[in-house]
């Protein structure tokens, strides 16, 4: 008898193990793993905040209980460092970092925590801005300190000067209003100078179809970035494409085809807002120009020296065009 009881006992428990088992397959908190998050592009980068959309696609198997991004001027930030708090559960949100420090580059990780622990995204960085500047109409635009310089690192949109003038010969990218509040405005010479006589002095001073405070780069100014950038002074006085340091002027975003080669270390952004041709026809297809005006004339006084970036090459290509192609305009704060 007590041999069929302690083998009636040993069953039970067994039983009772198994039984344990089973349920712990079915445990969500038991078997849950860590939840998968992904972060969008960097939105609204000012000189204390960004903004960015966070994406929790997999809670893996449990509830999320916290969310948000996470940031830190070391990589790889953690939950231990600065973060925000999004709430809780799956979906996509955005999450705005505020009380930042200017011209500082900042690391930031989108974070979501269940019961195993927490999972993050991938890793991006960005340059907080210097300062800010407002034209005549009320647009805004960030400006980004780069060796001595100080350069907005947004296309001009403005259809006024600063003076409250229309300006004549603003047109918008692509010919299509939608694509102002991104890409800015194209600006023939004549506009971007509003009467001034071509300058290639540094600072050329010639605050064109700038905002009180800044002015339209001259040639040399142009030159003294891109040395600063790593550019031999013997490339970057010649003309067609040259150097290698393209990418640190251009935004993360829009270029192709070979989006890796932009790193926007410079925080300058430069975008493929593509340019006017001489007959009017918007050359804005396939995200793979970008250019820039100078407040300086070609020796072939009827052209102008520009800058033009494209989406294949880390080169920048400075090159005369006529005064009548239209560009975007970036602005230098006056010394």
């Amino acid at each position: 008898m007590k041999t069929l009881a302690f083998i009636f006992y040993c069953l039970l428990l067994l039983s009772w193990l198994i039984i344990g088992c089973d349920k712990s397959k079915d445990d969500p908190e038991i078997n849950a793993q860590l939840p998968k998050v992904s972060i969008g592009l960097l939105e609204g980068i000012t000189t204390t905040g960004v903004s960015v959309e966070v994406a929790v696609t997999d809670d893996g198997g449990a509830d999320i209980t916290a969310r948000g991004v996470c940031f830190s001027t070391t990589a790889g930030p953690t939950i231990d460092d600065s973060k925000t708090t999004e709430g809780t559960g799956k979906g996509t949100f955005m999450s705005t970092v505020t009380g930042l420090t200017n011209s500082t580059k900042y690391y930031i990780r989108a974070y979501a925590t269940n019961s195993k622990g927490t999972g993050y995204s991938g890793e991006l960085n960005f340059l907080t801005t210097l300062e800010s500047v407002t034209d005549y109409e009320g647009n805004v635009y960030q400006a980004v300190k780069i060796g001595e310089q100080i350069w907005t690192n947004e296309n001009l949109k403005s259809t006024k000067y600063a003076d409250g003038t229309v300006i004549k010969g603003v047109y918008p990218a692509g010919s299509d209003e939608a694509n102002v509040p991104v890409f800015g405005r194209w600006y023939d010479w004549y506009a971007v100078m509003h009467g001034a006589e071509s300058s290639d002095a540094n600072p050329s001073m010639v605050q064109g179809v700038c905002p009180d405070g800044y002015h339209v780069p001259s040639d040399s100014e142009c030159i003294e970035l891109e040395v600063f950038l790593g550019m031999p002074m013997e490339e970057a006085i010649t003309e067609g494409y040259r150097g290698n340091v393209a990418g640190k002027l251009k935004a993360t975003i829009f270029w192709a085809p070979a989006p890796e080669i932009c790193d926007n270390s410079t925080g300058f952004a430069a975008l493929p807002a593509g340019y006017r041709e001489l007959d009017g026809k918007p050359n804005f297809i396939g995200y793979f120009w970008g250019g820039f005006h100078s407040a300086t004339e070609s020796a072939d006084t009827s052209k102008v020296l520009t800058r033009m970036f494209t989406g294949d090459y880390n080169g920048i290509w400075r090159y005369s065009d006529s005064k009548k192609l239209g560009l975007s305009v970036r602005c230098v704060k006056d010394k």
